[in-house]
């Protein structure tokens, strides 16, 4: 929001603002950083403004004279910037930066130190804080044990492999054995030949039978325990709806004070409203 009219500062805010400026003047002139001078934390600033227009009417046209000089540097460019540059070489601006940058490392390095400082002293206050909390709990501790791993299988019943053993006859130079001579018929018919060797390869072949699961056993009630009782309905969502109380009613209420134990009761009879706008009830014990 832009401020209307003309702002005004209290005298102790001034006071201080003017304190400040000198000491950074100060610093200047004794070609020292700058920012080793003391700045007070920035505060909210409150803006009392008047919503009447007369008060803006009364500043509006208002013009501040400048001096000759002044006014002379501000319009000719090459003068303001002689001007400035005069400035900056008399407060040694450059070295000027080199100090307030070497003072803020220094200012950083500083406090990294103390944050390190404090996240030791926090590590200790947790190890501390956990040591106390096992020293508290190590009675209830439960006791646990390493074991080894078990590996769980699905049971069947496998039947035993019945090998049906048989016997091809093969004609070629690839052969697990090689018969010649006399000792079998084959080696007979061989030889009828002309002599020709035959080869005997021995083929054995396995049967398996099918898997069978196991049957499941019957399971066996150790004991039985009565299904609960359905709970009765919930009442409708929204505002609780308390019924009227009627003759007969059973209820509980309590006497004199709200020490008192809590009783049985019967509504004997339900009074029209009194002038407190209160229903009275003739209850019997």
């Amino acid at each position: 929001m832009k401020p209307r009219g003309k702002q005004l500062v209290c005298k102790a805010c001034f006071d201080a603002s003017e304190t400040h400026f000198e000491e950074l003047v100060s610093l200047l002139k004794q070609n020292k950083p700058l920012f080793s001078a003391h700045f007070p934390p920035r505060s909210e600033v409150v803006l009392l403004d008047d919503s009447d227009e007369d008060d803006d009417d009364e500043f509006e046209g208002e013009e501040v004279e400048l001096d000759e000089e002044v006014t002379r540097i501000v319009n000719d460019n090459d003068l303001l910037e002689e001007f400035i540059t005069e400035t900056m070489d008399k407060v040694n601006f450059d070295e000027q930066m080199e100090a307030d940058k070497k003072l803020l490392e220094k200012d950083a390095d500083e406090v990294e130190a103390r944050i390190k400082e404090l996240d030791e002293r926090f590590s200790k206050v947790f190890k501390r804080l956990e040591d106390m909390h096992n020293e508290v709990y190590k009675h209830f501790k439960p006791i646990t044990k390493s074991v080894s791993p078990i590996e769980i299988m699905d049971v069947h019943e496998f039947e035993p492999l019945h090998p049906h053993h048989t016997t091809t006859v093969k004609q070629g130079g690839l052969s697990s054995a090689v018969m010649q001579g006399g000792g079998s018929s084959s080696s007979s018919s061989s030889s009828a030949g002309g002599g020709r060797l035959v080869a005997m390869k021995k083929v054995t072949h396995f049967g398996l039978s099918p898997t069978k699961p196991k049957p499941a056993k019957d399971i066996v009630a150790l004991d039985t325990t009565p299904a609960p009782a359905p709970l009765p309905p919930l009442p409708p969502f929204g505002v609780l709806q308390r019924p009227k109380m009627s003759k007969g009613d059973s209820v509980f209420v309590m006497r004199q004070t709200l020490f008192t134990a809590w009783g049985s009761a019967e509504v004997l009879e339900v009074m029209p409203k009194s002038a407190d706008n209160l229903t009275s009830k003739k209850l019997g014990m």
